[in-house]
């Protein structure tokens, strides 16, 4: 059927669709705000430099408003006519109101942002999926309720996260120092962050770098984890690469980072790849020691205690689900009246391969250490335990109002005979060396009375 004032069909072209759907979406959120097909004719030519005959503008919008009807999941938006009124409007519909409340709410309560770009997101987010009444209607709830987390990052903080997002999706080249020197495990080698400053400076002199005190690198890859941002760099003299902090990386302002000419090769010296290390460093296996590590903690009566450990464990280690065995052990309770009696309760065991570095990292900064204990390796105790409770004990000596603390070690039998072995193999050592060093006199003792001999080796006159 031909239209009858300009000979095109009775149904929209896309083009036509499409021109009235962005009408619909920028002019008329609700019953409050409808079409008006002069509006549309205006828009068309305005944004799109086209003509829409404002005679075919009730037809278009009938179109979309059967199209959304009888398709609705094809686009995210449903076109209403108004009554019998040949007036529309265009409701978003991607999201239910309660869900836009909560996406809203979790982004608001996200610590990884700051203040201004949590409101910026929420702002662009609510005007993608809803209209401009319940838009502020929602930042009205939010600014009455009070956020849940502390910010842990600044305005600056978040500039220099943008900057690194931007060199690695342009993979582009920069140079960078670091404020302060990375832990062992951060790094891929030692070479050169972590070298004594006379040999690092060797380092740089021999790849000649263009700004003294800078390295070239390009980012890897950034990530956002609980509590901070970490940056992947690779550094292409050295074959080598660190993960940081994003706030500990410092860039060059005379250089400005463009894209390559040619792909990077994020090649490492040794048999790891660079992604393999990535993923392992985020396991807590980047070290180049790792361990078998075995601990347990108390699951409750209920394995209540379960769902928090599993969330911390499996929020640092990125393993997938942690995986655990179920041990029963009687702990004796004491009643108020003085009597005693037995109770069984579960313990949850867990093994994970990692470096002490990473475990001890998680041991502390989850909280794990309030009910975990190391099973093996059983010196990993020692090692996580012994400065802090000095340290504890100590504390409260000096500033507690209750106590004096007075620690008392004495040695297990076990290590006091370890102690015993190693003194004795000491004392051999150093037995050994005495007798070595005799034997070394001895034979240097003719050279000594041959002093007064003339430099021929002739006997002075």
């Amino acid at each position: 059927m031909d239209y009858k004032y300009n000979g095109k069909q009775s149904h929209a072209t896309r083009l036509e669709m499409f021109i009235a759907l962005n009408y619909l979406l920028d002019n008329c959120p609700s019953e409050k705000r409808t079409s008006k097909t002069v509006e549309l004719q205006a828009y068309a030519m305005e944004h799109f430099n086209e003509f829409v005959d404002r005679r075919k503008a009730n037809d278009i919008f009938d179109d979309l408003v059967e199209f959304t009807r009888d398709y609705p999941g094809v686009i995210p938006y449903t076109v209403v006519r108004v009554g019998n009124k040949p007036r529309y409007f265009v409701k978003k519909n991607l999201f239910s109101d309660i869900e836009i409340k909560k996406i809203a709410y979790a982004v608001k309560d996200y610590g990884g942002l700051t203040e201004k770009a949590s409101d910026q997101l929420i702002g662009s987010f609510l005007d993608k999926a809803t209209d401009q009444e319940k838009k502020k209607q929602v930042l009205g709830i939010l600014h009455k309720t009070p956020s849940m987390v502390k910010r842990h990052i600044t305005d600056a903080q978040m500039g220099m996260i943008d900057k690194l997002i931007w060199l690695r999706d342009n993979k582009a080249r920069f140079y960078f120092k670091l404020n302060r020197r990375p832990d062992p495990d951060d790094v891929v080698l030692s070479t050169p962050l972590r070298l004594p400053p006379v040999m690092a400076e060797r380092e740089r002199k021999r790849v000649k770098p263009i700004y003294p005190g800078y390295y070239a690198g390009y980012v890897y890859e950034v990530t956002q984890t609980a509590k901070s941002t970490k940056v992947c760099i690779y550094m292409p003299d050295y074959k080598n690469a660190v993960i940081t902090n994003a706030n500990n990386v410092v860039l060059n302002d005379l250089y400005s980072p463009f894209p390559p000419m040619e792909e990077p090769i994020f090649e490492l010296k040794g048999p790891r790849t660079i992604d393999d290390w990535y993923t392992s460093y985020f396991k807590g296996q980047a070290g180049h020691r790792k361990t078998t590590v075995t601990f347990k903690f108390c699951a409750g009566l209920d394995l209540e205690a379960i769902p928090e450990m599993k969330a911390k464990f499996e929020a640092f280690f990125k393993e997938g689900d942690m995986k655990y065995a179920l041990q029963e052990r009687r702990v004796k309770r004491k009643h108020l009246d003085g009597s005693e009696d037995f109770i069984a309760v579960q313990d949850a065991v867990v093994k994970v391969e990692c470096c002490y570095g990473a475990f001890e990292k998680w041991y502390w900064e989850s909280r794990a250490f309030e009910k975990v204990v190391v099973l093996e390796p059983a010196d990993w105790n020692d090692r996580l335990l012994s400065r802090i409770i000095e340290r504890f004990a100590a504390r409260l000596t000096k500033y507690g109002t209750r106590f004096d603390y007075e620690l008392g070690m004495r040695p297990k039998p076990e290590f006091e005979q370890q102690l015993k072995e190693r003194e004795e193999r000491f004392l051999a050592w150093k037995a050994r060396r005495e007798q070595r060093l005799k034997a070394q006199e001895q034979q240097a003792e003719p050279k000594t009375t041959s002093d007064s001999s003339s430099p021929s080796g002739a006997p002075v006159q």
